[in-house]
């Protein structure tokens, strides 16, 4: 999703000639496991997109991937290859408790328990749990409560996707959600904190 780093010339097999990725995570996936997806123009794209938050000076505090595509074999040794060059040691595994999950959200709870061997191997930290991904189009106010009232001990990592403007958020991102009305939630006013 989005523009790449990298012109087209250097990475064909990823971009189309615009230099756009693949909207569609599951196209997306389905290339990549059919070997129509270049390795290493990945590790070429990955690596310049780190850089190029390294040299804006933002600070880093971990690894993850929209739709979560860097859990995918292959994928996740290089993004944890790059990200340890960089000094980066925490990563996203977007594990979720429960087995009442669609065919693709089981598969991604399978890739995030491999996903989570390796990174213990290779040294990374991550959340102990993760929620957000069967939150719906938007996180409400029971949602959250309900989450906070069973944290568990150990680290929660909450996905939330709020934003300003759903008529530029929803076309771009090809969601329903409404990004306004989680922001909303979010803003500490609507809490009286």
């Amino acid at each position: 999703m989005g523009k790449s780093v990298l012109p087209h010339s250097e990475i064909p097999s990823l971009v189309d000639n615009d230099g756009n990725f693949c909207d569609d995570y599951i196209n997306f996936t389905k290339r990549y496991l059919t070997g129509r997806i270049a390795i290493n123009e990945i590790r070429l794209e990955l690596s310049a997109q780190i850089q190029k938050i390294i040299n804006s000076r933002l600070k880093i505090s971990h690894v993850d991937s929209h739709q979560h595509i860097h859990v995918l074999p292959g994928i996740l040794e290089i993004i944890m290859e790059i990200a340890d060059k960089a000094n980066i040691h925490a990563i996203r595994i977007p594990a979720v408790k429960g087995i009442n999950f669609s065919a693709g959200k089981m598969g991604l709870k399978l890739l995030s328990l491999f996903a989570r061997r390796r990174a213990i191997k290779k040294g990374f930290v991550f959340p102990d749990y993760f929620a957000g991904i069967v939150a719906g189009t938007s996180i409400n106010e029971k949602w959250l409560c309900e989450i906070i009232d069973n944290l568990q001990e150990g680290v929660t990592e909450i996905m939330t996707h709020p934003g300003i403007d759903n008529k530029i958020l929803q076309p771009y991102f090809k969601l329903a959600h409404n990004f306004e009305q989680e922001l909303k939630r979010f803003d500490l006013e609507y809490y009286n904190i």
